[in-house]
């Protein structure tokens, strides 16, 4: 599953650093699912860990059921199938 660059995602921690940003970016790291752990997220990193073909099948296969069921949210599949972030919905009255 791909998420969000980090530049990309409003979430990210690491873009509010630059120097972070960079390594970030440029060291291993190139989709951020922030708050999320890779296993939580089933993010495409998962790969890089030793976890066993079937462990991760099973992770991504997760990740994917609670995106639909909006369990990773904000974070959710666009009409092209791109997971994006969406805007928190707003609980204030808009005022007349």
């Amino acid at each position: 599953m791909k998420y969000p660059a980090p530049e990309a995602n409003p979430l990210c921690k690491c873009r509010q650093n630059p120097s972070r940003l960079f390594w970030c970016r440029h060291g291993h790291v190139v989709e951020c699912h922030y708050p999320f752990a890779c296993l939580e997220a089933g993010c495409d990193h998962l790969e890089k860990y030793k976890l066993g073909r079937v462990k991760l099948i099973q992770a991504k296969a997760a990740a994917r059921k609670a995106l639909v069921d909006g369990s990773l949210a904000p974070y959710e599949n666009d009409e092209d199938g791109n997971i994006i972030v969406t805007e928190p919905k707003s609980t204030k009255a808009r005022p007349p």
